[in-house]
């Protein structure tokens, strides 16, 4: 199994959501614990600093356009 990379989310509706790629079609929609999420110079999260997230929901990315 290869490891999760995240990707960040550009539509309004998932703002402040993240997604991993699962099994294609799948993706893992979540949300970081921290408040403020955080992050480095470059806006990046930090994701060894990250020690929760919510889990929104495991979507068919492909089918939701």
């Amino acid at each position: 199994m290869k490891p999760c990379i995240a990707m960040y989310l550009e539509e309004e509706q998932r703002n402040d959501q993240s997604a991993c790629d699962l099994e294609k079609p799948y993706r893992l929609i979540f949300t970081p614990h921290e408040n403020p999420i955080p992050t480095n110079e470059h806006g990046q999260y930090i994701w060894l600093k990250i020690i929760g997230v919510e889990i929104i929901e495991v979507i068919n990315y492909h089918k939701e356009k």
